[in-house]
């Protein structure tokens, strides 16, 4: 009976032990499958990607409009008739187009390095806008113009050193992230666009990067046209710095929104898409990320929120230090964070991701220091 019983006992051991690898192959293959479909999404999103860095900005922008003669003018912002600073205010209810609250947000610069040739490099623009009225990738008047946007590098003395073609815009430039929940009648969007082929001769020391885009809208305040005018982006510290020690530079993590992903936001590593670096380049060893909702009704700095700091899951199970590959072998899923979701930190202000490069000596143990971070903004 006794031997019958350890029978038993060993293969209830089996039945189990099979089970529990039937389960970890099924969460391997479904954090595999996630992983492959969420390169597919950003892919067309960012077109052909390679190893990148990141320029903070977080700049408002002058913005200014063509009247029908074709002279440029400034919007100067007027106190607003109905809500503070222009909130609920539209193109119907203001009188001045100053009235409104406009914002428009020049968040960061990449600079990729294109895969398969060192001595190109791709520039992003990334910009979050907050508008009261519908916007348009094609002007409705005469001549009808379509939306559009460029680059320009100047060096210290703002003497122009490259200025890049016409980049035509269109609505797979912007992805719309809802009502501003700081401002009443407002709605936020995300845009970004890109210039490949930019030689690495013109990322030296103390060079600046500009961008500028026009818009169209349905606003007959400003003769449904709006333009941000040259903005100061990144300013280069100098490839060799840069490169020769990964905690002095940023890499670029992949965020999607869940409204890319369809589920909770996601993220992969900086050198998901391609190996190739610039000469002299030194690869992080890990990319580290926390997450945690916005509270505060007006700002995106991340020590003003009082909300839980968080670390996303990796490959499906919890880690303790939020690190992932740099490689894109690892898969980052923020959980809680999606449109609709009933979690207790949810504020409507949306959530903040921040994340830095992990290399020997500069671990996960150090404090979270400002300036050895970026912060990326989503609302879902």
């Amino acid at each position: 009976m006794k031997t019958i019983n350890k029978i038993f006992v060993l293969i209830a051991i089996l039945v189990f032990v099979s089970g529990c690898k039937k389960i970890d192959e099924k969460v391997s293959k479904q954090v595999s499958d996630d992983r492959e479909k969420l390169i597919e999404l950003i892919k067309e999103k960012y077109g052909n990607l390679g190893r990148g860095e990141v320029y903070p900005v977080n700049k408002d922008a002058d913005l200014f409009y063509l009247n029908p003669t074709g002279d440029s003018i400034k919007i100067v912002k007027q106190p607003g008739q109905i809500y503070t600073e222009g909130c609920g205010l539209d193109c119907t209810t203001a009188s001045d187009i100053g009235e409104l609250e406009l914002t428009w947000n020049l968040v960061a610069i990449n600079r990729i390095f294109d895969c398969g040739n060192t001595a190109n490099s791709q520039l992003i623009a990334h910009w979050r806008l907050s508008v009261p009225y519908s916007l348009s990738f094609t002007n409705p008047l005469p001549p009808y113009q379509n939306a559009n946007a460029a680059f320009r590098i100047t060096n210290s003395s703002n003497v122009i050193l490259y200025s890049s073609s016409t980049i035509t815009l269109t609505s797979a430039n912007m992805e719309a992230l809802g009502p501003d929940p700081n401002c009443t009648g407002n709605y936020l969007y995300y845009l970004s666009y890109s210039m490949t082929g930019v030689d690495d001769s013109y990322f030296a020391n103390g060079n600046k990067v500009l961008a500028r885009m026009t818009l169209y809208n349905d606003c007959n305040l400003a003769y449904y046209n709006t333009n941000t005018g040259w903005t100061q982006g990144a300013v280069f510290s100098g490839s060799t710095a840069t490169a020769g020690y990964p905690c002095a530079r940023i890499d670029k993590l992949w965020v999607a929104s869940s409204s890319l992903t369809g589920t909770n936001a996601q993220a992969l590593g900086s050198y998901t898409f391609c190996g190739s670096f610039s000469p002299g380049f030194v690869a992080t060893t890990k990319n580290q990320i926390q997450y945690r909702a916005r509270t505060h009704a007006t700002s995106y700095n991340w020590n003003d929120q009082i909300s839980l700091e968080r670390i996303p899951y990796v490959n499906g199970s919890f880690s303790s230090t939020g690190e992932i590959s740099p490689y894109g072998t690892d898969l980052a899923d923020f959980i809680g964070v999606y449109n609709g979701s009933p979690d207790e930190y949810i504020s409507g202000y949306g959530w903040l991701v921040r994340y830095r490069n992990v290399y020997t000596g500069c671990g996960n143990s150090r404090p979270w220091v400002d300036g050895d971070y970026v912060t990326e903004f989503w609302l879902y």
